[in-house]
């Protein structure tokens, strides 16, 4: 059971939460679940930046049920107590948060800017990469447009996490006219083995971002 794919692309939304009967304390949302007939309890905590996380506990005895969080415990037992914890789970992504793909405002506006006058939706192809969206031709499916996460320090950047680029397939006049006008933060060269090369020396070349 892996948290990041239940919650991808999920915002928590504190509204839908109290309308959901978490109760709020300390900056985080928290509500037991009782699962598989009252056997087990299951304890669900959300921060407000998001975090999920979860305890599993005996309904009789009260004592914590660690095995659902071995990653090497195996059973037809523990296999249908993980089922319940991520039936519990899913049903708070999809009732308590909302469904965010990008994170950044700019990169939100791109993608709206690319729906609106491409017609282009994003496609998340990648299983390597489900966090890397494709925006294509409509015409002859060809991409033109890649959003990926990367993380700051392949980048050359400060600093832990990631940020989000945008690769855009276009000329190489275009690309260097819009340098010139600096109408991007930056570029990433592909190459088609290799692919990010020489990214951190030309990244962020202007100084500054353009806002959309």
């Amino acid at each position: 059971m892996e948290l990041e794919s239940i919650f991808r692309h999920k915002s928590p939304n504190g509204e839908k939460f109290i309308s959901n009967g978490f109760i709020y304390s300390k900056g985080a949302y928290s509500k037991t679940f009782a699962v598989l007939c009252g056997q087990f309890h299951v304890r669900v905590r959300v921060s407000e930046k998001g975090n999920v996380d979860f305890r599993v506990y005996e309904a009789e005895s009260g004592e914590e049920y660690i095995l659902v969080r071995v990653p090497g415990a195996e059973g037809s037992f523990v296999g249908k107590v993980r089922g319940a914890c991520e039936e519990v789970l899913t049903g708070v992504s999809e009732g308590c948060f909302d469904t965010v793909l990008f994170k950044a405002r700019q990169t939100r506006a791109l993608a709206g800017f690319m729906q609106e006058n491409c017609g282009a939706q994003p496609e998340f192809l990648w299983k390597r990469y489900p966090d890397y969206a494709a925006f294509r031709v409509k015409e002859n499916g060809k991409w033109f447009a890649v959003i990926m996460h990367v993380s700051r320090s392949r980048l050359g950047l400060p600093g832990p996490g990631s940020v989000e680029v945008i690769n855009l397939k276009d000329t190489p006049q275009e690309v260097k006219s819009g340098l010139r006008r600096m109408a991007f933060c930056g570029l990433i060269i592909w190459t088609g083995k290799t692919g990010i090369r020489s990214a951190s020396t030309i990244l962020w070349r202007t100084g500054r971002s353009r806002r959309w």
